[in-house]
């Protein structure tokens, strides 16, 4: 293993290619790793939902799901959330945490467009978390191609590619919901209340946190450089099934 170099701040931080990585058992410095539980954190949280509290996120959709092919479709997605969870659950126990836990748990959901998906009342609703959700995952599997820390590096390319086939999912069922003209307005109507929480999921543009990762190799771009990517592509695929994009400043939480 490459020794990393002292972590400064105020430095260049624009890196494409990490000189050095790390894996869970090496000597690293403290703030790297805690930068590592954090992302993990985040990311088990979320995702360990899904084999934990099946009661969350799949009995409700499955009973929202409008053709028995829906069914199909999203159980296939659900096993597949449930194989991400594992993921990260191990990534942790690597580092000595116990993702598993009920202390884990309990704590809040990290990102507010998961706790809207609890109380979502229909199944465009379900189709927007997915939208968003899963195709910030996706942005998020990209970050980590040739991270420095080895565990990200190597499940990148799949958690990429499996989450962009989720929201693929979610696009084609937005598009069912869309062909006629009262579930287009339907889907418009609830996408004012969904765009603004997908934006936000990308957090501060201000935050200071995103700098170090970049500089550390955990990242590639900045909140607001992956936010604006985001937008731009959702913005074209909304448009493509006749829904026109919101204000992106209306309702947002974090700007």
């Amino acid at each position: 293993m490459a020794v990393a170099p002292a972590f400064v701040k105020g430095e260049t931080i624009k890196r494409e290619i990490p000189p050095y990585t790390f894996e869970p058992g090496d000597p690293m410095p403290e703030d790297y790793r805690q930068a590592v539980i954090h992302i993990l954190t985040i990311e088990s949280r979320i995702e360990s939902e899904y084999p934990m509290m099946p009661e969350k996120t799949l009995v409700p959709a499955m009973r929202m799901a409008p053709r028995p092919e829906d069914w199909v479709r999203y159980a296939s997605y659900w096993a597949q959330e449930v194989q991400h969870a594992t993921y990260w659950i191990k990534m942790l126990a690597e580092l000595g945490i116990d993702a598993t836990s009920q202390e884990f748990m309990s704590r809040p959901k990290p990102i507010y467009i998961f706790d809207m998906r609890d109380e979502a009342d229909s199944w465009a609703e379900w189709a927007y978390f997915s939208y968003f959700a899963d195709r910030q995952g996706a942005y998020m599997g990209w970050e980590w191609l040739d991270s420095s820390y080895g565990p990200f590096a190597r499940i990148a390319e799949r958690s990429w590619r499996e989450e962009e086939g989720h929201a693929q999912m979610a696009h084609e069922m937005l598009s069912y919901i869309c062909s006629t003209s009262e579930g287009r307005e339907f889907a418009q109507k609830k996408l004012e209340k969904w765009y603004p929480a997908g934006l936000d999921m990308f957090g501060k543009s201000d935050s200071t946190r995103q700098y170090d990762y970049i500089r550390w190799g955990l990242r590639r771009r900045t909140n607001e450089e992956m936010r604006q990517a985001f937008k731009a592509e959702v913005d074209a695929l909304l448009k493509s099934i006749g829904l026109e994009p919101p204000d992106p400043l209306a309702n947002r939480r974090f700007l």
